[in-house]
């Protein structure tokens, strides 16, 4: 995502990303990556607290889940936590560009065994 022009910040467990997502300013991420099997606190428990933060954009940011996980259950598992779609590893961008033009934003995707958040302004028309 970097090669794109994206500017991408990375959190090595769920705890540090709901930290990132807390103190950041309003509207500062336009995507949040969660990765659903984290150290510390797993997405689902990070899904649940960025969505109850006392802030705007903590019920509007698009949260893709991304994990192997790939059955129906996982997928609605994703849904009642909060997260707004959900795409399979291996990610692509492709995976990802299609979800966003069809208004669907849940992905997941690990990197480093951390959750991914980016900042795509300028990335998707």
């Amino acid at each position: 995502m970097s090669s794109l022009g994206a500017s991408v910040e990375t959190a090595a467990d769920g705890a540090i990303g709901v930290a990132q997502f807390r103190q950041s300013s309003e509207r500062y991420y336009d995507l949040v990556l969660m990765d659903v099997q984290m150290p510390n606190m797993n997405g689902y428990e990070a899904t649940r607290q960025i969505r109850t933060l006392p802030r705007q954009d903590s019920s509007t940011i698009p949260i893709i889940a991304m994990t192997a996980d790939a059955f129906a259950e996982d997928v609605e598992a994703t849904r009642k936590t909060g997260m707004n779609s959900h795409l399979p590893k291996p990610f692509n961008l492709d995976s990802l560009r299609k979800k966003k033009s069809a208004g669907s934003y849940r992905v997941e995707e690990k990197k480093d065994s951390g959750q991914l958040i980016a900042q795509l302004t300028g990335i998707f028309p």
